[in-house]
């Protein structure tokens, strides 16, 4: 009745002016707190109720654990804040995951009526105006430093729950999902998702769902190939998360092992291969690994694996003065370079082809292999591929713009010996 949506208007503009609002949200713990009717909520109540009740929830909680850590009273009072803690952080992660959802549905809907050669109207988001990448990202910093107190004092034992952990980080593998992800302008949001995500690897042991989770997004969603390979580098540089590379690299050859889509194994050698682009270092120790999947399909793995060695090479072992064991690593990548020049698969043919041609402009092949270059291109020029033809004479362009040889040949005397 009219009273009773009065009543409600009333009781909604109580709860998001009040200040405790992260209080509140505790008080009322015993529902049961489900997105039953999201989908049907506009836009504009939705941007309301995150901005000052959610995110205000969020900002809230610091303010309101920070004394209970430093001198925690009571058990009733660890346990009342730890309920406090856990229901905000829930809905927030409800709320976050609808919204999300909610989102896609409706980007999909337009992709599907444009499809149809429909008009379509100006999505529902665009038209209440709403920031919700920034929105979200503001979200995403009070949880990063509510995450870096030390709100493990609050369990019994100071352990927090896995499941509790997993939660949280969730939220930022849902908001790495959208499309957008990837572009330009949401890179702060990238930085800001990857540096919670870090910090619950680094404090809250989430390493190991970590790793599982990436694979995950890897074998559904192609976008997500250069944000989380920044996000690894991220890991390493910043964090010293070494062994977490070899985790990824060990579960991503489990994975391609069983997957059916080749499009997912293209994402996982995408993903590696950037990663290698980025910071070969890191990817020294996985070599060992990767080199099993040289002589296996799918072809994309051994193109992958090829390439990393090439990036290995190029920033690692193509200096001077390096040591035996580095040479060595260095004759060995060189050598199954040249196998693969003569792979059963064309496609590989022509990469390996291309990566030699990059060597070459680095000036990264030693003088004693260069000769072996050239037979190798020449070789290749009587390919059957057309393709591996192609890139063959465009080595031998190169390997003659950049003979080290060049400036003791002279031009007239080889024009002499062409008349001959």
């Amino acid at each position: 009745c009219f009273i009773d949506v009065i009543w409600r208007q009333n009781f909604l503009h109580f709860v998001l002016s009040c200040r405790g609002v992260a209080q509140f949200i505790s008080l009322k713990r015993d529902n049961k707190f489900k997105m039953r009717h999201f989908s049907r909520m506009e836009w504009s109540l939705i941007s309301r109720i995150f901005d000052k009740l959610i995110l205000g929830s969020l900002n809230q909680l610091s303010y309101l654990i920070e004394p209970v850590i430093e001198d925690i009273p009571d058990e009733d009072a660890r346990i009342r804040t730890l309920n406090i803690l856990k229901m905000n952080l829930y809905i927030f992660t409800q709320f976050h995951s609808c919204a999300h959802d909610k989102i896609s549905f409706e980007n999909s809907t337009a992709v599907a009526e444009k499809g149809k050669n429909k008009k379509t109207k100006k999505g529902k988001l665009d038209e209440c105006s709403w920031e919700w990448d920034n929105t979200q990202r503001l979200a995403f910093i009070a949880l990063f430093q509510l995450f870096q107190m030390q709100i493990s004092k609050l369990w019994d034992p100071p352990v927090p729950d896995e499941q509790f952990i997993n939660m949280c980080a969730n939220s930022c593998y849902k908001a790495l999902e959208e499309q957008t992800i990837a572009h330009v302008k949401q890179k702060p949001l990238r930085e800001t998702l990857f540096q919670v995500v870090g910090l619950l690897i680094k404090r809250y042991s989430h390493g190991i769902s970590c790793v599982v989770k990436i694979v995950q997004l890897l074998t559904l969603y192609e976008h997500v190939v250069s944000p989380l390979a920044h996000g690894v580098v991220m890991f390493v540089q910043e964090l010293g998360m070494k062994s977490l590379v070899n985790e990824i690299v060990r579960e991503l050859m489990n994975s391609t092992d069983t997957v059916q889509d080749t499009s997912s194994v293209r994402y996982f050698s995408n993903f590696l291969v950037e990663v290698a682009e980025l910071e070969p270092e890191i990817m020294i120790p996985t070599t060992k690994e990767l080199t099993k999947y040289l002589d296996e399909d799918p072809y994309s793995m051994r193109c992958c694996v090829l390439s990393v060695m090439t990036e290995i090479l190029l920033n690692q072992l193509s200096h001077e003065g390096l040591d035996d064991n580095a040479k060595e690593q260095r004759d060995l990548y060189l050598e199954l370079l040249e196998e693969h020049t003569m792979d059963s698969n064309a496609f590989v043919r022509s990469r390996v082809l291309q990566l030699w041609q990059k060597i070459v402009q680095n000036n990264a092949v030693p003088k004693i292999r260069f000769l072996m270059v050239v037979d190798l291109a020449i070789e290749r020029i009587l390919d059957r591929s057309s393709n591996v033809c192609k890139h063959a004479i465009s080595l031998l362009k190169v390997i003659l713009e950049h003979n080290p040889y060049g400036a003791q040949l002279n031009i007239q005397q080889l024009a002499n010996q062409l008349l001959l």
